[in-house]
């Protein structure tokens, strides 16, 4: 795992993407790359229409797809072999929390016929090419206006750490003006506390950026920097989205947008979380891995009174092994308060589950779980280019450790670690409620008080309720002295 929490702070956007993907690469493309898609701006982003009940807004935007590489990508046109662009929207809700959220996500872009033709953010002028092959620095632009229902494909039928696809577009259901679109609640696009800010994002995918391996090396990491976010504006009036920065580079990083709430929360943790266990069936790169990647993230907030709210998203970024199970460190006399999870919704004939996982106390840990692939395949796993949220108050305040993630698809690697996350620490003294290092008639007194007032810190079994059981717990722990 990569902590690239600095990397971050940089203002050279191709040192920033860089970093992004890890100790493979190198800014100066001083080794062979290979081939290379990125989408490497978006053109545009539309508001297709809203649900007949006004609960569910549309979206889709259009991108510019480019060979970054320094080799030719095979684009041919087949069913298998299709660049495939998946879409996301986010927002960040300034406030005490500081939430970031994916809003919504949408259906596949399936890519017909690659033109290739020259754009500033493809690195460079595109010399020659035809029908299925894409040179370096040539790029495949096109409008929102091709994103219709019918030229859309479903995620589910996507092996993103392939880049193939089983299937085809269309078979899509639900309402005209909204499926396949991203989709997002309205009240998230027509509500707005000043300071937010939106987020839209795409994740590209295909064979032969996914399965080059590059000289010397044993794993192919091509496809690390395939997710490139934007900022958008949203006018609550008529919910249309407009860019930040306008159409092509501005303003796009090639990064996925849970890196952006790093850049907007100086408190946020982010590191990265690989998996390097997929066999690579390209036959030119025999005896070779596929790196599979996610991203977590992850801050404490101090609520004050003692309580401090955890927030953590968890993004895979091509993982299609996916994720069933969210393991943080917490300790067994902690209090557990205000525990949330989100997650983007599967829609218009998608046969995951929309099932919100479930949060229990195991030992010293805090797990969050789905159903496990073998109960049930359609399980509401955190697929690819998607990003679910995670929260809970307790009365620990932070410290550092590592995060496990269970992959839900069965493979050779049962979970990853990735450390160097904000976690609750080791508890304070829970009679010390004065917090001056020691037990005396002072802390039963200003428990008492609480107690009798209400208040959320004489919640001390974190039922979220102050009953004569929070105060036997404290009279508990005040003779025991601590």
């Amino acid at each position: 795992m990569t902590n690239i929490r600095q990397s971050l702070n940089l203002t050279a956007q191709g040192t920033i993407a860089a970093l992004a993907l890890g100790t493979l690469v190198t800014a100066t493309h001083a080794q062979t790359i290979g081939p290379d898609l990125v989408n490497s701006s978006l053109n545009d982003v539309a508001m297709n229409g809203t649900s007949a009940d006004g609960t569910i807004t549309g979206y889709s935007c259009g991108n510019v797809t480019c060979n970054r590489g320094d080799m030719n990508l095979d684009t041919s046109p087949n069913t298998s072999v299709r660049p495939i662009v998946g879409m996301n929207m986010y927002r960040f809700v300034p406030g005490t929390l500081n939430a970031f959220q994916q809003l919504g996500q949408g259906w596949g872009k399936w890519v017909a016929l690659p033109i290739n033709g020259s754009h500033a953010s493809c690195g460079g002028d595109c010399n020659g090419g035809g029908v299925g092959n894409m040179p370096p620095n040539c790029a495949d632009l096109y409008s929102s206006g091709f994103n219709s229902p019918g030229g859309m494909c479903p995620r589910s039928q996507v092996n993103v750490t392939l880049g193939t696809l089983a299937g085809g577009r269309g078979s899509n259901t639900g309402e005209a003006s909204i499926s396949t679109r991203v989709q997002v609640p309205t009240s998230a696009v027509t509500t707005q506390l000043l300071g937010v800010v939106y987020f839209f994002e795409t994740v590209d995918s295909l064979p032969a950026d996914a399965t080059y391996v590059r000289p010397g090396q044993t794993v192919a990491v091509n496809a690390m920097n395939n997710a490139t976010s934007q900022q958008i504006n949203i006018n609550p009036a008529t919910k249309q989205a407009t860019l930040v920065g306008g159409s092509g580079a501005g303003g796009a990083q090639l990064l996925p947008a849970i890196a952006r709430w790093a850049e907007l929360d100086d408190d946020v943790v982010l590191v990265t979380a690989d998996h390097d266990d997929t066999p690579n069936p390209n036959a030119s790169f025999p005896n070779t891995f596929i790196r599979s990647r996610y991203y977590l993230a992850g801050k404490a907030t101090d609520l004050g009174g003692g309580s401090w709210h955890y927030e953590y998203n968890v993004y895979n970024l091509n993982s299609d092994r996916a994720a069933d199970t969210l393991r943080i460190p917490f300790p067994s006399s902690a209090t557990l308060s205000g525990v949330s999870f989100h997650h983007p919704r599967s829609h218009s004939g998608e046969p995951f589950t929309n099932e919100a996982w479930t949060a229990v106390r195991s030992g010293s840990e805090l797990v969050f779980a789905t159903e496990k692939f073998d109960t049930n395949p359609n399980a509401n796993a955190i697929r690819w280019g998607t990003m679910y949220s995670f929260g809970f108050t307790t009365n620990v305040a932070p410290d550092q450790g590592s995060l496990t993630l269970e992959l839900f698809k069965p493979g050779s690697t049962a979970s990853i670690q990735a450390s160097g996350m904000t976690v609750p620490g080791t508890p304070a003294c829970l009679a010390d409620v004065t917090d001056d290092g020691g037990v005396t008639i002072d802390d039963l007194l200003e428990y008492l008080d609480r107690f009798n007032a209400g208040t959320i810190n004489a919640d001390l079994d974190g039922d979220e309720g102050v009953t004569i059981d929070d105060l036997l717990l404290y009279l508990e722990h005040f003779s025991a002295g601590c």
